[in-house]
């Protein structure tokens, strides 16, 4: 009984809303104080709210720890985003050195941008599709891996004796690679040999290639998922008007 009121109230759509504004001011607030100007005005101000929010969220996550159905939902990414956001704020004592704990307190703090995704349906439609196509990305992910090894490994063996400060080892040219494969081009440094040239050419198209085969997997993943959101709705509606047809036949 207990278990089903704090439930109810932990998912309430008030209280989702308030733990999202809470979430979108303190990381404003967090982007704001690294502004050296503004960290003047907000200094007083952003010490007690930042203390106020972990006390609410270590409440939310109290409750969300008794509501927990078995040790899978306790261990989910949801809880453990929730679990990383606060924890650092109560291991201060752990940290001898200052400035490694600012960094890790900093990073927690912007972790709670994390916890929008529990309370955001976009963002939920969106793991969806990516949990649906998990299999398709992976592949894609792998053939990218691949193609990155294998284009590094060229540009080394073609380019390290012409310019051996710049290809210096297998994983400099990795990086060359990974930056031509996403069309980046940070032009710090190109091929200038002619096999060179003519790999670094036929990773731009094979780039181009993965952009549009991962643009596709993700792009029908995200229909999928919109179109499930759409039809739970109306089987909700149903299951309602099931329950309620029973309910009549009982008396």
């Amino acid at each position: 009984m207990i278990r089903k009121a704090l439930e109810k109230f932990i998912n309430h759509p008030l209280v989702e809303k308030s733990i999202m504004l809470l979430i979108l001011t303190n990381v404003l607030l967090l982007v704001l104080s690294t502004v050296q100007e503004i960290e003047v005005i907000t200094a007083d101000f952003y010490r007690p709210f930042d203390f106020v929010c972990t006390i609410i969220f270590t409440i939310e996550f109290a409750i969300r720890l008794l509501v927990c159905r078995s040790f899978k939902q306790l261990f989910s990414f949801y809880m453990i985003i929730d679990f990383m956001a606060i924890a650092p704020f109560y291991m201060g004592s752990m940290f001898t050195d200052s400035a490694i704990y600012l960094r890790i307190l900093r990073f927690s703090r912007l972790l709670r941008l994390a916890k929008l995704a529990r309370y955001s349906k976009a963002l939920k439609n969106i793991e969806r599709a990516l949990r649906h196509r998990k299999e398709e990305l992976f592949i894609t992910f792998s053939v990218f891996g691949v193609c990155v090894i294998i284009s590094g490994i060229l540009m080394y063996v073609f380019e390290h004796a012409a310019q051996p400060d710049v290809f210096s080892s297998v994983p400099r040219s990795c990086y060359f690679a990974i930056v031509t494969f996403t069309t980046v081009g940070y032009g710090d440094f190109s091929p200038v040999t002619e096999e060179g040239r003519i790999i670094t050419s036929v990773m731009a198209i094979v780039g181009v290639c993965i952009h549009g085969l991962l643009v596709g997997v993700i792009g029908s993943a995200m229909n999928a998922a919109l179109r499930l959101d759409r039809l739970e709705p109306d089987e909700d509606q149903e299951l309602q008007e099931l329950e309620a047809l029973e309910d009549k036949r009982k008396k």
